[in-house]
């Protein structure tokens, strides 16, 4: 005779009638009514698509959850080579830990010369150094921003009318600049930041300090970036750093070798014996911020 209880479970589970995974069928040959659990999950053929489909949303969870929990940098360099000089072995540190690092640099460093080809030249040499740098670094070409913003007029910049290098007898950004084709304006600028800032979504920046810094580019970029973290009321940890101006340091005993091996990647700015010694002398100097954390702000 055919057995009517496994029938039954067997029927029900392939035609999908359960909403659990488990049928209770009373025994009725037990004599203290005890219950009989049959799992339906026996019955099942395993649906490889659907395995497969809940790996790939586990998978997109578990990435979503790792990105939430990873540090976010973003730091702006008013020329090539000052992110190396602000924090060059912070952000070694940061990418060690797993940190993402992405740099914005303003200008192209292109304040050479009147004549504009030899300023042009010079400011895509020291772009093309930056980018060894990064890489070097362990950041990849794509995390590199160039906005293209006249060198050496940073501070000069009006609201909306566009001024005019000198350098570069430019007035608006480069064709292959993140944003092309922007007027050299302060509206422009200051509206380039702020969209990077909204777009990136950082949770820590590093930029000049706009008291200490006292190059007019580095303090004007500094300025535009508290600016814009005030009116937004952006809750970030800032991290405010100086190249020029006096330091309250306490120089390191020795020169620290792998700053000393980065600052290397910028030949260009060994121009003098004075400048080359300005550049390596960061290899002795701690990297030291003025920062506030979201909780504080």
């Amino acid at each position: 005779m055919v057995d009517m209880e496994n029938l039954l479970v067997m029927a029900t589970a392939w035609t999908g009638l359960l909403a659990s995974n488990d049928l209770v069928i009373p025994d009725t040959k037990n004599t203290h009514n005890e219950q009989i659990i049959y799992s339906t999950d026996l019955f099942r053929k395993p649906n490889k698509r659907k395995i497969a489909l809940q790996k790939r949303l586990l998978a997109k969870k578990i990435k979503k959850q790792i990105q939430r929990n990873v540090d976010k940098v973003l730091v702006f360099a008013p020329h090539p080579d000052d992110e190396e000089l602000c924090c060059g072995l912070t952000l070694t540190e940061k990418i060690k830990q797993g940190s993402t690092v992405k740099i914005v640099f303003v200008t192209n460093g292109d304040a050479k010369s009147f004549d504009f080809d030899i300023s042009k030249s010079y400011g895509r040499l020291r772009k093309s150094e930056s980018i060894k740098s990064a890489i070097h670094m362990g950041i990849p070409i794509r995390n590199l921003i160039f906005l293209n913003f006249p060198d050496g007029y940073l501070d000069k910049l009006d609201m909306t009318t566009p001024i005019t290098s000198s350098y570069t007898g430019e007035n608006v950004t480069h064709f292959s600049s993140y944003f092309p084709g922007r007027l050299y304006t302060k509206k422009a600028l200051k509206s380039s930041i702020r969209e990077i800032l909204i777009k990136e979504k950082p949770h820590t920046i590093y930029f000049p300090d706009p008291q200490l810094d006292k190059h007019p580019d580095h303090a004007a970029v500094g300025q535009i970036v508290m600016d814009i973290i005030t009116e937004d009321g952006l809750k970030l940890d800032t991290q405010a750093y100086q190249i020029h101006g006096t330091k309250k340091v306490a120089a390191l005993s020795l020169p620290n070798r792998l700053k000393l091996e980065l600052i290397k990647f910028f030949p260009s700015q060994f121009h003098s014996p004075e400048y080359k010694k300005f550049m390596e002398h960061f290899a002795s100097l701690p990297e030291v911020f003025k920062g506030s954390s979201p909780n504080s702000q």
